[in-house]
């Protein structure tokens, strides 16, 4: 029905298709719905951070170091040695149904002057939850669970108290556990 409707004219170009696309995604109001495709770029894909907010928490990169990426690109932090400094990475989402979300991603946190341990002090969040990355030196999904009721979700990755000098995620998900 999509595809008839844009060959007829009604979406007068990709991006009113993929903007109609979103807001069809968000109407979505049943238990376990997949709505990941509310998220803008949740797998770097675009080569670019386009959709997401960086705040001292890193970028794009390509150069297939991560093993937990998805595609070809991922976002990554690095510095030489010590723990990294606190930062932020995040899109606000709104206009989605309210109830429960589950929103994972896949992180690394690698602290490469101490035996490629894994490194404390990454979080996937949502809203005020956040998980911890623990035991994510080399790529582990982390799940992080909220409730709206408003409508409104800040989904991301946040650095703090990160022990880790070097750090990888990609590949967002968020999915509508409960109505």
């Amino acid at each position: 029905a999509v595809v008839d409707k844009y060959n007829a004219g009604e979406y007068k170009d990709v991006a009113a298709l993929g903007a109609a696309y979103v807001e069809a995604v968000k109407a979505q109001n049943c238990d376990g719905a997949d709505m990941t495709g509310a998220i803008v770029n949740p797998s770097f894909e675009l080569g670019t951070i386009e959709g997401w907010t960086s705040e001292n928490c890193g970028n794009v990169a390509n150069n297939y170091n991560f093993g937990g990426r998805t595609g070809d690109k991922f976002c990554e932090r690095w510095q030489g040695s010590g723990g990294l400094s606190n930062g932020k990475f995040y899109q606000a989402l709104t206009g989605l149904p309210n109830g429960t979300y589950k929103v994972t991603a896949d992180l690394q946190n690698r602290e490469q002057g101490n035996g490629d341990d894994a490194g404390k002090g990454f979080y996937v969040f949502a809203n005020e939850d956040r998980t911890e990355g623990l035991d994510a030196n080399n790529g582990k999904t982390i799940e992080v669970t909220t409730e709206i009721a408003d409508g409104n979700l800040t989904l991301g990755v946040q650095l703090d108290g990160c022990t880790g000098n070097w750090i990888c995620f990609d590949n967002f998900t968020l999915t509508l556990a409960k109505i």
